[in-house]
């Protein structure tokens, strides 16, 4: 389970993760891809979107592929 930390620079976006999960849950969007690769991006998917998306009962799995180096594919089996 994701948690959100105390981070006193985080400012929510809270409606903007509802309206994207509302997307992804009445079937308008099947897949969600954020472009470019930024430090907020990271932030609001770990911060809003997975913490929402578990109060609404979805199992969240977050991977960055830049984050895990050279030998990513074995870092995703190891986390899945």
């Amino acid at each position: 389970m994701m948690t959100i930390s105390n981070d006193p620079w985080h400012f929510p976006r809270t409606e903007l993760a509802k309206q994207i999960l509302g997307m992804l849950e009445t079937g308008l969007a099947s897949s969600l891809t954020f472009l470019p690769r930024a430090e907020w991006e990271k932030e609001f998917l770990r911060k809003d979107i997975a913490p929402l998306a578990e109060q609404l009962g979805w199992r969240v799995f977050y991977f960055s592929f830049l984050d895990a180096g050279l030998h990513s594919e074995g870092a995703v089996c190891k986390s899945s």
